[in-house]
């Protein structure tokens, strides 16, 4: 963890590359699985830059209509709605059902936006 304290920046370009390869880069579904089991622990650990991360993204794509960036907000709110600050407190957010539950949204989430953010 002190690897962590020390270069904070990481988990930001891990979050950053993982995301643009899943909306924007030509992607393999077959290493969704993958990305789903490195995605979610990030997202936990670091809520603020994910949200931020997550702006950042929806300022981005500045061809999108007003409807549209909404509709990503709102597929991102999605993606990690089913985690609530008290599963993260208990630790049950790392739980088998929990990281299933993310992987089934991340899919959702993919099929819901790569079509529309690939259109620019």
């Amino acid at each position: 963890m002190l690897h962590c304290q020390q270069h904070p920046e990481i988990f930001m370009a891990c979050l950053r590359l993982i995301f643009r390869m899943a909306l924007f880069d030509d992607f393999n579904p077959v290493i969704l699985d993958a990305c789903a089991g490195t995605l979610y622990p990030l997202i936990l650990v670091e809520q603020a830059r994910y949200s931020a991360l997550v702006d950042e993204i929806i300022r981005k794509q500045e061809n999108l209509d007003v409807a549209s960036q909404q509709r990503l907000a709102s597929a991102f709110a999605e993606l990690i709605s089913f985690v609530s600050p008290g599963d993260i407190a208990m630790g049950t957010a790392t739980t088998r059902k929990m990281r299933v539950q993310f992987k089934t949204n991340l899919y959702a989430f993919l099929s819901e936006v790569r079509g529309f953010l690939q259109l620019k």
